[in-house]
């Protein structure tokens, strides 16, 4: 088996390994938010005060194309920032409610299916009714947790490789 790539690989292991260093912090939840159509479970990370009457509501999300592994450590850096022993890690803590799904397209990234621009990727998968249950249940946990909508949703994209040129999907942040 051969597998290429144009950037850092970043799979499931690499993201336990990382939760694997904070397992041990109260502000940190494993969760599972679903099953992928393999029967593989989705993380669902919650951070800062689940549950609690926190002012805002963040929502964290990478891999809607398994591709973008460089999205992976994005999100490491903010799911950190929410844990480290600082000013803004304990402000972040007191003041939010962050929700992170690190890895959308859990299968494509381990089974090395890069998702992008398929008939039906991840990313359309919210028009309508779900055909991937990973997305569906990320629905239904936002039907419940935040209303339908987060106080900011940042969905992490990376930089691709187009012909003789690079493009950048924005990270994309709403203010609710």
């Amino acid at each position: 088996e051969v597998r290429f790539s144009f950037g850092m690989p970043y799979q499931h292991e690499d993201l336990v390994r990382f939760l694997g260093k904070h397992e041990d912090n109260p502000s940190l939840r494993r969760e599972v938010l679903g099953k992928t159509r393999e029967g593989r479970p989705v993380d669902l990370l919650r951070i800062g005060r689940p549950g609690a009457k926190a002012a805002h509501k963040v929502l964290v999300t990478a891999r809607h194309h398994a591709c973008e592994m460089m999205s992976s450590y994005v999100a490491e850096g903010l799911i950190g920032a929410f844990l480290e022993d600082s000013d803004t890690g304990r402000w972040l803590r007191e003041h939010v409610d962050c929700a992170a799904v690190p890895m959308v397209d859990l299968d494509g990234v381990e089974n090395g299916d890069q998702g992008k621009n398929q008939p039906h990727d991840h990313k359309a998968d919210y028009r309508g009714t779900s055909i991937y249950p990973e997305v569906a249940a990320l629905r239904k946990f936002l039907e419940g947790w935040a209303d339908g909508r987060p106080d900011i949703d940042i969905d992490l994209h990376n930089p691709g490789i187009s012909h003789d040129r690079i493009y950048t999907h924005a990270l994309r942040a709403a203010a609710g």
